[in-house]
């Protein structure tokens, strides 16, 4: 809740930043983070002598897990499929991130069909498979493993 603007809002939402790669996505950054993290925690304590610091994720808040001094960080973009990072950390991909994306991955295994190692009875410890709370990959209309 920011209340200032006295609405709710992301954690990592910042306006003054574009996500790179998929300009229509809005805006990222760690500035509402008021705290240092396990990264610039270790670019202090090692003098900013890292070689690389980044985080990669399956969303957004990972640009505050990767914190206010980490080089980059890269998450996937459910709506492209891509991998895609925030101008607060870099003004376009690297190449390598581009030829990554390139391989359109994430398609390719989407298109498979996903099941559990064992059979699902075994996962005692497991909530429900189908639950409410899951976020929907483009594509699929479950996210439920196969019962037979």
């Amino acid at each position: 809740m920011d209340k200032t603007l006295r609405k709710s809002v992301n954690c990592v939402e910042d306006e003054r930043q574009n996500r790179s790669a998929a300009r229509w996505h809005g805006d990222v950054s760690p500035w509402r983070l008021l705290s240092t993290t396990i990264y610039g925690r270790a670019e202090i304590i090692f003098s900013k002598k890292i070689k690389s610091n980044w985080s990669l994720s399956k969303g957004s808040r990972c640009s505050s897990a990767a914190g206010h001094m980490a080089d980059a960080a890269y998450w996937y973009d459910g709506n492209t499929g891509k991998f895609i990072t925030s101008t607060y950390y870099l003004n376009a991909l690297p190449t390598w991130v581009e030829n990554f994306n390139a391989r359109k991955l994430s398609d390719e295994y989407l298109s498979k069909e996903w099941n559990t190692y064992f059979p699902i009875s075994q996962y005692t410890e497991s909530g429900p498979d189908d639950s409410p709370y899951e976020q929907r990959w483009i594509g699929m209309d479950k996210n439920v493993f196969r019962t037979t």
